[in-house]
C-alpha cells in the first residue's frame, strides 16, 4: 500500500508539471532611438485651399451622370453631377399646363368684367351681374398666382437635380459615382475654392508657433499661423494646424511641403513609429526593453504624422523601444527582442 501511494504521488506530480509548462516570453519588435536634429522641428505639410467644403444635393436621388473628374479645375456654375430628373420634368410639364389653363381663365374673366362694366355704364345690365363678373375675375387671378408659384417650385425642383460649382475651384475628391443613390444632403464631392492657400500640419500639442518656415521647391517662405483645431484628431492624435501662405503663392493643391519651426527642438526629441506610443496610462508612454524586460517611460508628444511621432522624455541614444504591440505589455514583463 505504501509503495502504491508513493507511485501515485509521483504520477500526480508528473501530470502537474505537464499542465503548467514554463511560459515563453513573447517576441517584440524594437527600434533603437537617437536624438533628432536639435536645430529645428521639421514636419511634412499638405497644401490646402483656405476654403474647402463638401458639395451636396438638397434632395435625395440617384446619380445618372458625372461631368467632372477628381483633380479637375472647374469654372463657376459648371455642371458637376446630375440626378435622375424624370419625375421633376413631369411635374414641370404639369405646372406649365396648369398655368396656361388658369391664365386663359383669368383673361376670359377680365374680358367679361370689362364687358359688364361697359353694359353697366349704358344701363344694359344689373349691378349683381357686374359684381359676379368682378368676383370671378378676382378668383381666376388668384388661381393664376397659385399656378405661377407652383411653376416656380417645379423649376426649382428640377434645378435641384443638378449639382453645380458655386465658384471657380478644384474638385479635390469624389464621394459618389454614377448609379449611387444619395441621401438628402449627403456629400457628392469635396470642393476647394480658388484663392489663398494654406499648409496643413498636425502638431503634437495645441500650442502652435505663430510663425513657421515653409520649404517647397528649394525655396523657403515665412508663413503665419492661420487656424488650429481645439481637439486632437482621433486618427493622427495630433492637432490639425494651418499656416497661411502669401496670397501670390499658388502652390498645387495636395502637394507636400515641409514646415520647420525654429527653436522648437531645443530640448532633446526622438522620432519613433506612431504605433510605439502607448496611451493606456495617464498619458502617452513608450516601452523600453531593459535587460530583457519591458519598462514604461512617460513621454510628451511633440508632433505626429501618418507613420511617426516625435516625442520628448527620459530617453537616451541607443535605447531599445518596442515599436509594435505595446497594448500587450505590462511593467517588468520579460520579452524577447527582434530589431526592425
Amino acid at each position: 500500500m505504501v509503495l502504491f501511494a508513493i507511485t501515485m504521488g509521483l504520477i500526480g506530480c508528473t501530470k502537474g508539471d505537464q499542465q503548467a509548462p514554463a511560459r515563453v516570453p513573447p517576441v517584440v519588435r524594437t527600434v533603437i532611438v537617437a536624438p533628432d536634429d536639435p536645430e529645428a522641428l521639421r514636419l511634412s505639410a499638405v497644401i490646402r485651399a483656405r476654403v474647402e467644403a463638401p458639395l451636396t444635393f438638397p434632395r435625395a436621388g440617384r446619380i445618372v451622370a458625372r461631368h467632372v473628374d477628381a483633380g479637375e479645375t472647374v469654372s463657376a456654375d459648371q455642371l458637376l453631377f446630375s440626378l435622375d430628373d424624370r419625375s421633376e420634368r413631369l411635374e414641370l410639364a404639369r405646372a406649365e399646363a396648369a398655368l396656361d389653363a388658369t391664365t386663359a381663365e383669368a383673361e376670359n374673366a377680365a374680358t367679361e368684367l370689362a364687358r359688364q362694366r361697359d353694359l353697366m355704364a349704358r344701363e344694359l345690365t344689373s349691378r349683381q351681374a357686374q359684381d359676379r363678373a368682378a368676383l370671378l375675375e378676382r378668383a381666376t387671378a388668384a388661381r393664376r398666382t397659385v399656378a405661377e408659384n407652383e411653376l416656380r417650385l417645379a423649376r426649382l425642383g428640377l434645378g435641384e437635380t443638378e449639382l453645380r460649382a458655386p465658384t471657380a475651384g478644384t474638385v479635390m475628391r469624389l464621394e459618389t459615382e454614377v448609379g449611387a443613390v444619395l441621401r438628402q444632403e449627403a456629400p457628392a464631392l469635396l470642393f476647394a475654392e480658388d484663392g489663398p492657400r494654406e499648409a496643413e500640419v498636425f502638431l503634437g500639442s495645441p500650442a502652435a508657433p505663430a510663425m513657421a518656415t515653409l520649404w517647397h521647391g528649394g525655396k523657403d517662405i515665412t508663413v503665419e499661423l492661420g487656424e488650429r483645431d481645439g481637439v486632437a484628431d482621433p486618427t493622427s492624435r495630433g492637432w490639425r494646424t494651418r499656416y497661411r501662405l502669401p496670397p501670390h503663392l499658388q502652390l498645387p493643391l495636395g502637394s507636400v511641403a515641409s514646415l520647420s519651426f525654429a527653436g522648437a527642438g531645443d530640448a532633446a526629441t526622438f522620432t519613433v513609429p506612431l504605433a510605439a506610443v502607448d496611451e493606456r496610462g495617464e498619458g502617452p508612454q513608450l516601452w523600453r526593453v531593459v535587460d530583457g524586460r519591458s519598462e514604461p517611460t512617460p513621454v510628451t508628444v511633440v508632433a505626429v504624422d501618418r507613420e511617426q511621432a516625435r516625442v520628448r522624455g527620459e530617453l537616451r541614444a541607443g535605447d531599445a523601444v518596442v515599436a509594435l504591440g505595446t497594448h500587450l505589455l505590462s511593467p517588468g514583463m520579460r520579452v524577447r527582442e527582434r530589431r526592425q
